[in-house]
């Protein structure tokens, strides 16, 4: 495609991005996000160029409305996009992503990052954490560039303030973890050029399970 058909293909795409879905619409962005992954011609590029250009506030809300087939969409979409590491994950201190996923009972979320030694540690935190544990896992930089969220790699200890640490088979009320957390490997793309928004796939013993979720960095 010329770089003219190309400029006028991308014209389109904003303009039926940007289009009025009725006066009764409360949330357009929604729309926004759900057009822009249904049109086939759209680019990992372009995508990325759409979350770079919105605040966190912004990136949290639209998040919550990408359902599972079009998280599975943007998870292909973003592959071979620019490595992401563990490093780029804290700051320092604690860092929070705002998550949602395509279990029902456990739409929304967050996980919460750190560094403990030479590891970055995650956890997981949403409204059954009492009932589901808190899932912790360690997340490590694979050979091609995306993120590893390693559930069999739990830490020894619990920083200051998060939950104690149990393994991800017994975990939970009455090991309910077993069912959720444990043998989960979590394979993480990048989506924003910050790395401020992430696209995962879960998988379980080498099984892709059909369960995705999208991360957000939440503003300090």
């Amino acid at each position: 495609m010329s770089r003219a058909h190309s400029s006028q293909a991308r014209g389109r795409r904003r303009f039926r991005l940007n289009r009025s879905h009725g006066p009764g619409d409360k949330n357009p962005l929604r729309h926004e996000i759900a057009d822009l992954l249904e049109d086939e011609a759209t680019s990992r590029e372009e995508i990325c160029e759409y979350f770079d250009a919105l605040d966190s506030a912004a990136r949290i809300e639209i998040t919550q409305h990408i359902p599972l087939r079009l998280m599975q969409r943007l998870y292909d979409l973003c592959k071979g996009a620019e490595p992401v590491t563990a490093d780029s994950l804290v700051d320092g201190g604690v860092s929070t992503y705002c998550g949602e996923n395509s279990i029902p009972l456990l739409s929304s979320f967050e996980k919460r990052f750190t560094r403990s030694g030479e590891k970055i540690i995650g956890y997981n935190l949403q409204k059954l954490s009492l009932v589901s544990g808190p899932g912790y896992f360690t997340a490590k930089d694979t050979a091609d560039g995306e993120l590893l969220f390693d559930y069999t790699d739990v830490p020894a200890q619990a920083p200051d303030g998060w939950p104690q640490v149990k393994p991800n088979d017994r975990a939970g009320l009455l090991g309910a973890s077993r069912l959720i957390y444990h043998n989960l490997h979590d394979f993480v793309r990048r989506v924003s050029s910050d790395a401020g928004v992430l696209i995962g796939n879960a998988t379980r013993l080498g099984k892709n399970i059909n369960s995705y979720f999208v991360l957000v960095r939440k503003a300090v």
